[in-house]
Formats: structure tokens, sequence, C-alpha cells
């Protein structure tokens, strides 16, 4: 059996068993917050609204109530419209089954994890390529954010990524201009789709610059090379001017910089930065698959961070490929920015893990007279099975307990929806009241109202902070607004349903 061969049945197993354990089980998944929103904004009916996606404002307005409205500035809101066309198809196919949502997430996940696989395997044995495959398919950092419909998109950018990546090298190998030209576009959409992209153009100049000193056949001078590099990135810098510039037409610049949590200069950027030293252990504690450790335990985090750090710190020295490590570390950080600037969440890494990844396995191969990869090969086999199973084992048990959450969800709107008083409201264009709601329904339940009732003609609102008095907080809003007429609804905490007022 050849290497071709053998990269397809790996490639094969790897995309099954990920789909398998992370996405075939959870049949009664259900949609929750933002995903309503999402749902509701994609099942469109005519193509104008497709076109719509590209200048209504900021996507976070499709999960807001109608007593809400949400800031429409550059640093104060998202402009992801090619999110919602990813989702157009699957409403068409799936309408309002989360099932078919949770499965496309997963089978680009499975995706993403065979096309890293194929990329390893270019500089490591294929065994130990697909073994660090699956630590990615079932890395720990995974476990907040996999499944849930709206973070989709974060799967979907890290395809359009490697893929973007892949069509750049199959240029620079065969100068076909066609691969390029497709590669620009995919970098378009992903911009359309996430702005964590948008220092591709940056990232692309000593991208190529290395890749054409390895080639073995490039001859050319380095200020040469150089040169040629910024000339291939000015497509990519040229594509995101564009992007930033529809970003600033559609949500303008001001001075409101609230996403980034301080103020643009130099002083406030590093007060705000001193201020987040957990959160930049939580960021590297994640991305060292220490996630399973105990929440809130950053001192023992930090700990554990530097013995990782340590070894790679020594496999650096020892090794033979340093401007490579550098390279891979810089782009690391370079697509952890979201994490940088703005605020920590687990899934902000998850483009920054693939490299990390594809970094320890240069570490671990090229060590020079170490040869670590053939020395201790069981030894590695045995850890890194043994770690997938236990990042495998945690992410089947989360996944479980959010079905069963998410599941809990969707029942309540769909047995509320079922309540004579809201069908009669419904009918009478009444409007819905929610209030005192818990966490799980903080957003998105006009859109689920909407989405369950298909009937979108009535208002709903939602009041999200904490009610004492809850017969002078419906007397105040009677008050307020005297010629509308009003249902109200809060949540039942004994019984765990809504419960009509």
């Amino acid at each position: 059996m050849n290497k071709n061969q053998k990269k397809i049945i790996f490639s094969i197993t790897l995309f099954t068993i990920t789909l398998l354990i992370l996405g075939i089980p959870y049949t009664k998944w259900g949609f929750s917050l933002d995903a309503f929103g999402h749902v509701y904004r994609c099942l469109i009916k005519s193509f104008h609204d497709l076109f719509l996606f590209f200048y209504e404002g900021s996507t976070e307005c499709i999960y807001l109530p109608s007593n809400s409205t949400h800031t429409k500035e550059f640093f104060c809101g998202l402009y992801r419209p090619m999110s919602l066309v990813f989702c157009i198809p699957q409403g068409y196919f799936f309408g309002i089954n989360p099932y078919g949502y949770f499965l496309t997430s997963i089978t680009f996940h499975a995706i993403n994890s065979v096309l890293l696989f194929n990329i390893f395997t270019a500089i490591t044995p294929i065994f130990f390529s697909f073994l660090a495959a699956a630590y990615f398919a079932f890395h720990p950092s995974l476990f907040k954010w996999i499944g849930h419909i709206c973070p989709q998109q974060y799967h979907i950018e890290l395809t359009i990524l490697l893929l973007t990546i892949l069509l750049l090298k199959k240029y620079l190998d065969t100068k076909k201009i066609k691969f390029y030209i497709i590669s620009c576009v995919l970098l378009l959409s992903n911009l359309f789709l996430k702005e964590a992209t948008v220092i591709f153009a940056l990232w692309s100049i000593p991208a190529t610059y290395l890749y054409k000193k390895i080639n073995k056949n490039n001859q050319i001078s380095s200020w040469k090379n150089i040169k040629n590099s910024i000339l291939i990135s000015i497509p990519y810098w040229i594509i995101t001017i564009f992007y930033l510039t529809i970003r600033a037409i559609i949500l303008p610049i001001t001075s409101n910089t609230g996403t980034l949590n301080f103020e643009p200069n130099w002083a406030s950027f590093i007060n705000r930065m001193k201020e987040r030293f957990f959160d930049f252990v939580s960021y590297g504690s994640d991305l060292l698959g220490l996630t399973i450790l105990p929440q809130k335990h950053q001192i023992i985090k930090g700990t554990l961070i530097m013995i990782p750090l340590l070894i790679f710190l020594y496999l650096f020295i020892k090794n033979s490929k340093k401007i490579y490590i550098i390279f891979l570390v810089f782009s690391i950080i370079i697509f952890s920015w979201p994490v940088i600037l703005v605020q920590y969440q687990p899934r902000y890494i998850h483009m920054a893990v693939a490299f990390f990844i594809f970094t320890v396995l240069v570490l671990f191969q090229f060590s020079q007279r170490l040869n670590l990869l053939s020395k201790y090969k069981k030894t590695g086999t045995i850890f890194l099975i043994t770690l997938i199973i236990i990042n495998s084992t945690f992410l089947i048990k989360t996944l479980t307990s959010r079905e069963k959450e998410l599941n809990h969800v969707m029942t309540s709107f769909q047995k509320l929806i079922k309540n004579k008083k809201i069908k009669n409201a419904v009918k009478n264009k009444t409007s819905l009241y929610f209030f005192n709601l818990p966490r799980q329904f903080i957003v998105g339940t006009a859109q689920a109202m909407w989405l369950f009732t298909k009937n979108s003609s009535y208002k709903v609102y939602q009041y999200s902070k904490s009610i004492n008095n809850i017969k002078k907080f419906i007397s105040n809003i009677k008050s307020n607004n005297p010629k509308e007429k009003f249902l109200f609804i809060t949540w039942d905490y004994e019984n765990k349903e809504f419960m009509v007022l």
C-alpha cells in the first residue's frame, strides 16, 4: 500500500470517528440564544433578502427583541453577512430541525481535522500525523462552544482558511493563476464570514517567503524573494481594504471602542492588558490542552503551563528549523488577535490551535540528534492515544449534558406556543412581554416565538434585568403604553417552564 492510499484510508477513518463520536449520537439537539435569530433570519423568501444581509447592519441585530436596538458602529458591531448566507441552504433542507445544523457544524470540524492530517503528513509520519489531527478533532478547548449553531462560523472559517493557504501553495508550485484567483475569492468570503482573517495579507508575506526558501529549486536571492512575496500579497491587501471599507460604510467609524474595552491610545491599551493577566493564563492553558483542569485555579494552571513551555524551549534550542518555528509561533499569535485585543473566549483560539499543533510537530520532528519520534515512538503513541481518549470522553460528557439542556429549551418553547392564551395573543397581534427569564433565554426569545409560531406580525419584548415587584413592573409597562395590549410571560423556576400571567 503506497503513501497516498494510506492517507486516503486514514482520512476516511478520522472523518468517520469524529462524526460518530461528536455528531451522530446527539439527535435531540436544540437551538438556544442567538441561534434562534440566526435560523429565523436565514429562512429567506427571495434572493433580495440574501443581498439585504450585506447592507442591513450589524449581524447582532437578528436576535434582539422588539424593544432593543444595537449600536451600529465599526468597533461595536459584528458584520458577518456570509454567516447567514452559509445558513440559507441549511434552512432550506433542515427548516427548524436543530440536529441538521448541529451535524453540519460537526461535519465541517471533521473536514478540518482531515485537512490538517494531510498537511501534517508533509513533515511527520502518517500515523503520528493521524494522532495529531485526532488530537485537534477532540481538543478540549471545544467544550464550551462546539455544537452551538452560531459558532458554526468558526469551523467554516478554518475550512476556508486552510483551503486559501493550500491554493496559495498550489499557485506557488504550478504558477497557474486560477489557483491564486480562487484563493483570493476564498479570503474575500472569509472576511465577510468573520473578521478574524483580516490579518491574512500580512501573514501571507512571511509564509510565501519561507515556502519559497524551502523549495530546493528556488535559487533567487533573499531580497528578490522578499519583493516577490510582498507582490503576491498585494491582492490580499486590496481584498482586506475592500472589506474594511464596506464595513466602515455599513458600520461607521466612531470614537466608541466598546468592543475593544480600551480607548484608542497606548496608555489605555497597556492598562487594559494589565487587567487581563488571568485571561492570558486561560489562553495559554486552553492552547496547551489543559482545559480539563478545575476552573478558577489560575495559579496551578500557570505552573503547569511552564512545564511544557520549558520542554518546547529546549526542543527549540536543539531544533534545526528555528526560523520556521518562529514563523509558526508568529502565526499562533497573529491568528489569536481577538484574544489579545478584545477578550478571551475558547472559540477565539480555534485557528491558533491548528498552528500550535503544527508547531509542536516541527519541534519534535526536527530536534537535532534527538530523533524523539523514532526513539520514543511507542511511548509517544500511547501518550497521544490516552490523551485523545480522555479529551473525547470529556467532550462526550459535555455534549450529552448540553443536548439535555438545549432540548429543554426547545420543548419549553414548543409547550408555550400551545398555550391557549398565547395562541389568542398571536392571533390578535397582542404584544408578548418576557421577563425574569434564566440565562439560557437571555437573547433570542423573540425570534424563537416568531420561528415556532410561523408568525412575526406581533411584537415580542424582553426585560433582561431581575424584577422583584412584578405587579408594579406590569403596571408601569401598561401605563407607559396605554394603546398597546400585552401578555406577560415569566419563568416558573420550580417547575422549570414558562408561566403565562
